[in-house]
């Protein structure tokens, strides 16, 4: 399943396979697919599905999407153990992870973490200007950085 990487196994393939998977099973009940993750809470895992649509994503939208997706994965059964299906909105502070976020965001204010420090800092704050070679392009205070995306973590949107 997952690869052990400095004593911790490493779900982030089994996370963009199921992504892949479950991408075009949440189009057909018109939501994006924002996000995905796998992780251990407890003794528990859990599946998460962030999910996004105009209008937007409501209780019972949840529902019919939770329901759908778990008859696919029952399925499919890609996970080989127990785990708790989760499906909800990404919230104020929904990730950018898709080429069309970073369009379609541009303009509002974001974070972004870093795998290692620019100018002594791994979190920036600033407006996405947007993406452009593989390269993150925002302003902070008024300058314009580029980031190659090689070196980032993770983008979300600024709550």
């Amino acid at each position: 399943m997952g690869k052990k990487k400095n004593g911790l196994t490493d779900y982030s393939e089994l996370v963009q396979k199921l992504f892949d998977r479950l991408e075009p099973v949440c189009g057909k009940q018109n939501v994006e697919l924002v996000d995905v993750e796998y992780v251990k809470e407890g003794e528990n895992w859990y599946l998460k599905l962030y999910i996004d649509r105009v209008p937007p994503v409501d209780l019972d939208c949840c529902q019919v999407v939770s329901e759908v997706v778990e008859h696919f994965l029952d399925k499919e059964d890609p996970i080989p153990h127990s785990y708790i299906l989760e499906v909800s909105s990404p919230g104020i502070d929904r990730p950018l992870r898709k080429e069309s976020d970073y369009t379609h965001f541009s303009g509002r204010e974001i974070t972004v973490k870093l795998f290692s420090p620019i100018d002594s800092k791994k979190l920036l704050v600033g407006t996405l200007v947007g993406l452009q070679s593989e390269q993150l392009i925002m302003k902070i205070d008024g300058d314009t950085i580029e980031i190659p995306m090689e070196k980032v973590a993770k983008v979300n949107l600024y709550s």
